[in-house]
Parts: structure tokens; C-alpha cells; sequence
């Protein structure tokens, strides 16, 4: 794939990753990585992703936007925010995110 031009379709993923009230569908674009992530109500990342991973946080950056619904975040040092449809956010590592 060209480095300069890229092009991929999110309703063709290279896997499918389902985990308890959600699903993550990441896209290789180039260099990068995008993702469609389905998050049902009452899914929390820190119950149902990092407890596998006997983590608490999330520890990498992510750069995404709310198509539908709402999600709540909290980094580490206890700020908080509500994400609403059309929002495009900027995480650091070091947040938990719920539904």
C-alpha cells in the first residue's frame, strides 16, 4: 500500500474482536490504525477489557469520534468528560471509558 495514499473501508476490517458488550473492528490505513468500536450499555473498559488485562487504565493514546449514543471518560488524575454523537476526542494513556 502506497504511503502516501491509502484507502481502506471500515466495513471491511481486518478482524473482528468481541468481548463482553462490545466489539472492536480495527482498519491497517498506512501507518495506522483505525477502528469501528461497538460499546453496548453498561459496558465499561475497565470491568470488561482491562480486568483480562489486570489493568485499570488504558494505557495507549486514541484519537476517535461518538457516531451514536454517548460515552462517559476518566483519566487517572480523576477528570471527567461526556462524549456525545458528532464529538471528536483526543485521549491520552491513562483513562477509563464507560457506556
Amino acid at each position: 500500500m502506497d504511503a502516501l495514499l491509502a484507502t481502506r473501508r471500515l466495513d471491511a476490517p481486518d478482524e473482528v474482536r468481541h468481548f463482553e458488550k462490545g466489539s472492536r473492528a480495527p482498519v491497517q490505513v498506512g501507518p495506522m490504525v483505525i477502528a469501528r468500536a461497538r460499546y453496548e450499555p453498561g459496558w465499561i473498559w475497565s470491568k470488561h477489557v482491562g480486568t483480562a488485562e489486570a489493568r485499570e487504565f488504558r494505557d495507549i493514546d486514541h484519537v476517535g469520534m461518538v457516531e451514536s449514543d454517548m460515552m462517559m471518560v476518566r483519566t487517572a488524575d480523576g477528570r471527567e468528560s461526556l462524549m456525545l454523537p458528532g464529538n471528536a476526542v483526543s485521549l491520552g494513556a491513562g483513562h477509563d471509558a464507560w457506556v
